[in-house]
């Protein structure tokens, strides 16, 4: 019925607009008892298309006749005007219709108000608009209408708590009404913590029977948020929540997503499996986010079931975001600007879950193959390396012989690669470099392996520091020279050593093997110190 009355009432309009008047009359006859929703609806599509080409005269002489006794329609129609076209004189007009049908028509009221609202440039603008407002709630007190429309009116001021005081009013006339669900919305849509906390607040005064499954998920959001910032109570209020919600929507995509997410969150690893696979196979109209198989696989790798957790990672990296699996453009474009990040996100994670499994060797070959893939991007950075660095030093644990010391020489290998795709880490880089060839390849310093390493971060360390050098930098420098001069005293090469030694003395005239070693009278002369 609507979609064809949409067609007749357009068709009706191009026809009035060419044909004869005999011809209109005979057509006009045929359009009798139209549905009032679908008109509504059509006339907005009048609206938009044919503002200025003859569409207000169309509803005017085609549409008002009909509807002149419907102060729905007609305040409908003045909403239209309003939004498609920026017409006020029009709406304005419908408005007063409406009116003069039924004079305590709240919507009207509502309408008049919203408009003078939504164009206020002075106080007297903003304060006329709250006076249809007031209209509208001494016309019914119990409808929530009125109520809604100011408090956001004064929300768009930022009058956030003013906003919340106008929606309790409603409780005066209606103690039942569930006001804490909208304050909890209006407060939840505001910025900053503070309001944050005041949205839960009123959350937890609404009453959660008569609360649909969007307000249930908004406020669980908020108490997930508010686990997320310490409050970690929060998140075991979050699973009650969810757990009798579930019981009234247990098919529903966004509750099943939160049970998911905050059964992680406080490690009940079997619930959230049971949730995801409600999401992933039953839930009605899920849209399918790669988060959401970053959260099943994380799940799993809770229960230490890392195949399974394996699987859900490499469902991230193998996911098509298409646009017919999204409800609209703005969720599609959403999940396209996230999609790089989250899939090597669950790359990384791969190679972490087959580390965690006992299978470092392929968790090296996965985290190997991933570093190309970001070279290939230019991309590669820093915190690739260092993972892979992690794994040549965890396989090193477990392993003997020549196979450990080729995998300590894999790992300074990657951090002077580190050194070279990422400048700002190179000091980093080669001083890692310079312990694992002093303390691991050479640990009886018979080779002196790492002093190129060691001189390198001398070389990218400059002393005296610079004003901006950090506590890092700092100890990295007195690390590798205090080792230097140590070492060169151990072998009896005290000019050499005298030369470190004397800059310990300006970099930390404190450290401890410094002070000792310059008690000893006859250590200080053969050093020079």
């Amino acid at each position: 019925m609507r979609k064809s009355t949409i067609y007749a009432l357009l068709a009706l309009f191009v026809w009035t607009m060419a044909v004869p008047a005999t011809a209109q009359k005979k057509q006009q006859r045929s359009m009798k008892n139209l549905d009032p929703e679908a008109t509504v609806e059509a006339v907005k599509q009048v609206i938009r298309k044919h503002q200025g080409l003859g569409g207000a005269n169309f509803i005017e002489t085609e549409i008002y006749p009909q509807f002149k006794k419907n102060p729905e329609v007609l305040t409908n129609i003045a909403h239209a005007f309003d939004f498609q076209a920026n017409d006020t004189t029009n709406a304005f007009i419908y408005i007063e219709r409406a009116l003069a049908v039924d004079p305590k028509f709240v919507p009207a009221y509502v309408e008049k108000g919203s408009i003078l609202s939504g164009w206020a440039k002075t106080q007297e603008d903003t304060l006329a608009a709250y006076g249809w407002f007031d209209k509208a709630i001494a016309m019914n007190p119990k409808s929530p209408l009125g109520y809604q429309a100011y408090s956001k009116a004064l929300a768009k001021q930022h009058d956030y708590d003013g906003a919340a005081k106008k929606l309790e009013e409603i409780l005066q006339h209606d103690p039942n009404y569930n006001v804490y669900v909208e304050i909890g919305n209006l407060y939840g849509a505001a910025e900053g913590l503070d309001y944050a906390n005041k949205a839960i607040e009123a959350y937890a005064k609404a009453d959660m029977a008569h609360m649909t499954s969007n307000q249930i998920a908004g406020y669980v959001t908020l108490l997930q948020a508010a686990g997320k910032a310490g409050q970690l109570g929060a998140y075991k209020r979050s699973d009650s929540l969810l757990t009798l919600a579930l019981t009234k929507y247990p098919t529903d995509a966004k509750l099943n997503r939160l049970m998911m997410q905050n059964s992680v969150a406080i490690q009940k690893y079997d619930q959230a499996i049971a949730a995801a696979d409600v999401l992933f196979n039953k839930s009605d109209s899920a849209e399918i986010s790669l988060d959401d198989f970053m959260s099943y696989a994380k799940a799993y790798e809770g229960l230490k079931n890392y195949n399974a957790a394996i699987d859900q990672y490499r469902k991230c990296l193998d996911y098509e975001i298409v646009r017919k699996n999204y409800k609209s453009d703005d969720a599609f474009e959403n999940a396209k600007f996230r999609e790089e990040r989250q899939k090597n996100t669950a790359w990384q994670a791969i190679a972490k879950a087959y580390d965690a499994s006992g299978y470092t060797d392929k968790a090296i070959e996965e985290q190997k193959k991933f570093i190309e893939h970001r070279r290939e991007q230019g991309k590669l950075d820093a915190p690739e390396l260092q993972q892979l660095a992690r794994f040549y030093e965890s396989q090193a644990e477990i392993s003997m012989g020549e196979e450990q010391r080729n995998m300590y020489k894999k790992y300074i290998e990657t951090y002077i690669e580190l050194a070279e795709v990422s400048p700002q880490n190179a000091a980093l880089g080669y001083f890692n470099a310079f312990n694992y060839a002093r303390y691991k390849l050479d640990p009886e310093n018979k080779e002196w392996l790492y002093v190129p390493y060691a001189e390198k971060v001398m070389e990218l360390i400059p002393f005296p520091f610079a004003e901006d050098a950090g506590q890092r930098d700092k100890i990295m420098l007195e690390t590798v020279v205090a080792r230097l001069g140590y070492d060169y005293f151990q072998n009896d090469q005290y000019k050499l050593s005298g030369k470190y030694w004397r800059m310990i003395a300006q970099i930390n005239p404190d450290n401890a093997m410094y002070l000792r070693l310059y008690e000893n009278k006859i250590i200080r002369k053969k050093l020079g110190l």
